[in-house]
């Protein structure tokens, strides 16, 4: 029975292992690009702080992003023939979902209506 338990732990362990590296964001560089699936934040965030310190404006062309460490970029975001540039100015737990990025309601509003919900989309950082 003991070496059930080691060798089912040691499984566990392993496919713990393997799921954090392949799950890790790895960092993007300037005029690389990725596919995502994006949605929007708007009305019970508006006038709060974001990550970044600035106050969330639901109009203004900003983003949140998964870790801290992409504040401050600025990332293209392409869904057809419409784009977008917007601002990481804060970060959400929507990665979870599925989605790569939270657009502000206004930077969404550029590429789709906002009925839509959830696009996808091509992103590549600007800087």
């Amino acid at each position: 029975m003991t070496r059930d338990l080691i060798a089912g732990a040691f499984a566990a362990a392993v496919i713990v292992l393997v799921a954090a590296v392949v799950l890790q964001v790895q960092p993007v560089h300037a005029g690389e690009c990725r596919p995502m699936k994006v949605s929007y934040y708007c009305c019970e965030h508006h006038g709060r702080k974001t990550a970044s310190g600035a106050v969330f404006n639901q109009n203004a062309l900003t983003a949140a992003m998964p870790s801290r460490k992409h504040l401050g970029e600025r990332w293209r975001v392409s869904y057809g023939k419409r784009s977008v540039v917007v601002t990481i100015t804060d970060t959400g737990g929507f990665a979870k979902y599925g989605r790569g990025m939270d657009l502000s309601r206004g930077a969404f509003a550029v590429l789709a209506p906002t009925g839509k919900g959830v696009i996808p989309v091509k992103a590549c950082r600007v800087g």
